[in-house]
């Protein structure tokens, strides 16, 4: 069983170490930098971001900003922790949202955050004190890179991570095979076709390398009934293919505007309350593989621990 969660993957049994990444369990968090945005930081654009919707609370914010943004933080920030407390924690898929602002990438998620520079560099310094550990990196939403967005991010990734990114291959690498490279950076830039795409950017991995459904529900029961469906094609379709379980909770509009008293934190609580109940019927043979959840370390379940330890059952 687990040991040192900030040291897991060093950890396993070698024969466990050998598999490939999506024969893995891995505990991530879902919008791993959004504890960043409940601040007013000067590093902060103010205006609303690029991914808020609909457009009535993109009219709300423009309208009455100091109303709306509080309403917005209790919404919009998944996590409590900061990226290194993640880590420690056990987490070690980042799901990074970003947009282009001022010439350079900020953190983002329905409200503008701090520069993204700072915190990727808080990763390198964790994995630095840590060898034999890796951290998956999916940039999922890139906005307003333009054309050379793959190529923007490939500088930045370079210029924090070197030669500790894992270059693109055919299909996903074991921890041993990466941590005789030196190896300790997997990062996924699912940015599109032509100019945009990660396909001439070799320390990038494409869409191809990682599949992710966003469940789009707030039932409980739907959400595990489609992960659990989309672990089954897992297993027959993708094989080499990393797959996050998405295992989160989407507020309706509705509630967002009209439960005053309601919170993304309050959902994400009943969502993990589930997933614990959830996960001892789960294992990789079944499919899993990346584990995504809100408020990762928040709350009476382990959850962290439960999917670490799946690495270990015969």
């Amino acid at each position: 069983m687990a040991g040192c969660l900030d040291r897991w993957m060093s950890e396993l049994p070698p024969e466990v170490r050998r598999r490939p990444l999506n024969r893995l369990a891995i505990p991530g968090s879902h919008d791993s930098l959004s504890y960043s945005l409940g601040g007013g930081a000067e590093s902060c654009p103010a205006e609303p971001a690029p991914d808020l919707s609909p457009a009535a609370l993109v009219g709300l914010y423009r309208c009455a900003p100091r109303l709306a943004r509080p309403l917005l933080v209790r919404w919009v920030v998944t996590q409590q922790l900061s990226v290194t407390d993640q880590l420690a924690a056990g987490v070690r898929y980042l799901d990074v949202r970003a947009a282009l602002h001022g010439g350079q990438l900020h953190v983002v998620h329905g409200l503008h955050g701090p520069p993204l520079a700072p915190l990727l560099a808080e990763v390198r310094r964790f994995l630095a004190d840590r060898p034999g550990e890796l951290v998956i990196l999916d940039l999922q939403h890139v906005y307003g890179v333009g054309s050379g967005g793959a190529a923007r991010l490939s500088a930045l990734l370079a210029d924090t991570f070197g030669d500790s990114l894992v270059p693109r291959g055919e299909a996903a690498p074991s921890l041993e095979a990466c941590a005789a490279a030196g190896q300790s950076v997997l990062a996924v830039y699912r940015g599109g076709s032509g100019d945009w795409s990660a396909a001439g950017h070799p320390l990038l991995w494409d869409e191809r390398a990682l599949s992710s459904p966003w469940p789009d529900t707030q039932s409980v029961s739907r959400l595990f009934s489609l992960l659990e469906r989309h672990m089954a094609r897992a297993v027959r379709h993708a094989a080499g293919r990393l797959h996050v379980q998405q295992c989160v909770l989407t507020p309706q509009t509705s509630g967002v505007l009209l439960r005053a008293g309601s919170s993304m934190r309050r959902l994400a609580e009943n969502c993990n309350s589930a997933a614990a109940a959830w996960l001892p019927g789960q294992s990789v043979e079944r499919g899993l593989n990346i584990v995504m959840l809100d408020f990762v370390g928040v709350g009476d379940h382990p959850l962290v621990e439960m999917v670490v330890n799946k690495n270990y059952e015969r």
